[in-house]
């Protein structure tokens, strides 16, 4: 009976990944091939209210942002998450039973920009992405001594707090003999794949992106100081004495020259090298 159950549970979750996710194979394949150039990517897994199915998406490492000298994302107190969200994403969210309270109002009299500092004096466009940020962090939000994991997302340009919902179920909870809570299991929503772990110890790992970067400076700097020189040496400039007189041009301009043809000099001493440098 449990090789029948296991079976079962086994199939079901490979038509999810294959059939019902349908994010997840595309998604996967992206973060195994940037994996070797960033090391360290991240694949986020939960439930979609708005789509109502569970989903599996892809993030980068600058977009999740934790503690340097975390030791691994399931001790770490405080996790988030930078994603950018379309008008129409945000109207569903506040629609749907997705527990997003109402900015709506707020919204039009802001500039959705991505980052700090990219806002534009043209007209704000309407279907302009607003950045989110989502911190999985824990709170005490019952005054009871305890913090419990929960999950908090703000709108970027307002600072509004949109969505606080609980990371835990009460199976998760753990009681001692005298009743009181012990610990409280939080959900995980990411996980992270190293390519190479960091050598200082940091969180975040290393690819061939980090390590090949001195490299390519110095190949790009090398590069650049050869055809700097070989544009120096084609470029010659000197002295030249006043009684040089260049041919027809006799008011000291710009003397151009011409493959295989010889230009007049006037010249009353001795020897020209003597007059030119």
């Amino acid at each position: 009976e449990k090789a029948s159950r296991a079976e079962r549970v086994s199939q079901h979750m490979s038509y999810q990944l294959t059939e019902q996710m349908e994010e997840w194979e595309t998604d996967m394949d992206r973060a195994l091939l940037l994996l070797p150039i960033l090391g360290c990517v991240f694949k986020k897994t939960y439930y979609d209210p708005t789509l109502r199915r569970n989903v599996s998406i892809f993030r980068k490492p600058q977009d999740v942002v934790v503690h340097y000298w975390a030791t691994s994302i399931e001790t770490t107190p405080r996790i988030t998450d930078r994603f950018v969200l379309y008008p129409h994403q945000i109207e569903e969210r506040i629609r749907s039973k997705a527990a997003w309270i109402d900015i709506r109002s707020s919204l039009g009299s802001t500039v959705s920009a991505l980052e700090e500092g990219q806002a534009e004096h043209s007209p704000q466009d309407p279907d302009a992405p607003h950045l989110f940020l989502e911190q999985h962090r824990y709170l005490d939000l019952d005054d009871d001594g305890v913090r419990e994991p929960y999950i908090v997302t703000v709108h970027f340009a307002t600072q509004k707090v949109v969505r606080i919902v609980p990371r835990f179920l009460m199976d998760g909870i753990r009681f001692g003999d005298d009743a009181e809570v012990e610990s409280i299991q939080a959900f995980q929503h990411f996980t992270k794949f190293d390519f190479i772990p960091s050598p200082d110890g940091g969180f975040y790992g290393w690819g061939f992106g980090l390590m090949m970067g001195p490299l390519n400076r110095v190949i790009n700097t090398t590069i650049n100081q050869l055809i700097d020189a070989g544009t120096a040496a084609n470029m010659q400039s000197g002295f030249m004495g006043r009684g040089v007189s260049m041919g027809v041009n006799h008011e000291g301009g710009v003397i151009e020259l011409e493959m295989g043809k010889f230009t007049p000099v006037d010249f009353p001493g001795d020897d020209i090298r003597k007059s030119i440098m």
